[in-house]
């Protein structure tokens, strides 16, 4: 597209100066989109229809199939960087559910060897409602064991 550019700025200083056998040179050397786009663009007069594109590569004939392609991937890299948070966010989600069961073990473990009932009911306490939060959170989540189940709540 930079050769392109280039070979159409070139083509159009010397067209403008007057010198046509340098403007043709140029203009054997445009690229085939290029040349489909100036044909169509030197068709709408530019030189004289102030309606006219500003250059060729306003033109609907200029299509660069590499550029398109970079487009696409570009489209598809976005999707993929989307996913990819998805599953980071799930991940982490997966991770504060094992931690939270892990505190809920700890904590059901540790209340049996406290003496004093009242502290063993409120770890107890504190244990069924990190529970009860925990299997709610990983209710939520998605499953990414292949098993397909689909979240329980949310």
């Amino acid at each position: 597209m930079q050769i392109d550019i280039s070979l159409f700025s070139n083509w159009l200083n010397a067209f403008k100066s007057g010198n046509t056998e340098l403007a043709t040179f140029y203009e054997d050397r445009f690229s085939p989109q290029l040349h489909a786009a100036f044909d169509a663009w030197m068709a709408t007069d530019p030189l004289e229809n102030p309606d006219a594109p500003t250059d060729p590569f306003r033109m609907a004939e200029f299509q660069v199939p590499q550029l398109q392609a970079a487009m696409a991937s570009d489209d598809d890299a976005g999707t993929a960087f989307t996913n990819g948070q998805r599953a980071g966010e799930n991940g982490n989600a997966y991770v504060l559910a094992a931690l939270l069961l892990a505190v809920v073990l700890f904590f059901g473990g540790v209340s049996t060897k406290i003496g004093w009932r009242p502290a063993q009911v409120a770890l107890l306490g504190v244990s069924i409602l990190v529970l009860v939060y925990s299997i709610y959170k990983l209710g939520t989540l998605p499953d990414p064991s292949g098993w397909h189940l689909t979240p329980l709540w949310g």
